[in-house]
């Protein structure tokens, strides 16, 4: 995969999918939403968009978490390993081909949030409000812990 550079959008908390595959200042058209496959209301949105160096757009999509509460994404909220992007998106992590932004895999993580995701050998350790949860690059559930006040 030649260079190149992920940017994201917080569009915060949102009561409906109306005009999802625009931002919120209508400056900007995603390519495609990907959603967690839930049906109550949007919980938060996160534009991803993948450039080159020269900021010229090769990929754009939306995602959109429906449960769980929102968060600001920050450094700590995602991870690029190989070719794939790992996301926390209100209570899940999702994992995304940078190729061509398909989802991978989509996996709840904790009841209310996950807020960042940390490297661990092969798997992933998830900071989330009431678990630490490790997965592994499948989506799968090494083990999970919960404890109040647990970072």
């Amino acid at each position: 995969m030649k260079a190149i550079n992920v940017v994201w959008q917080n569009y915060g908390r949102r009561r409906s999918y109306d005009d999802d595959l625009d931002s919120s200042d209508k400056s900007f058209k995603y390519e495609k939403v990907i959603s967690d496959g839930g049906t109550s209301e949007c919980s938060c949105k996160y534009g991803i968009i993948i450039k080159d160096f020269s900021e010229k757009e090769i990929k754009s999509c939306l995602i959109i978490g429906t449960s769980g509460c929102s968060q600001s994404l920050c450094k700590e909220s995602c991870l690029i390993i190989e070719d794939n992007l790992y996301i926390c998106v209100s209570n899940k992590v999702f994992s995304l081909s940078l190729m061509n932004l398909q989802l991978n895999w989509c996996k709840e993580v904790d009841f209310a949030t996950a807020f960042g995701i940390y490297n661990l050998n092969e798997d992933f350790i998830i900071h989330g409000e009431l678990y630490i949860t490790r997965i592994n690059k499948k989506g799968e559930i090494i083990w999970q812990h919960f404890g109040s006040d647990i970072f």
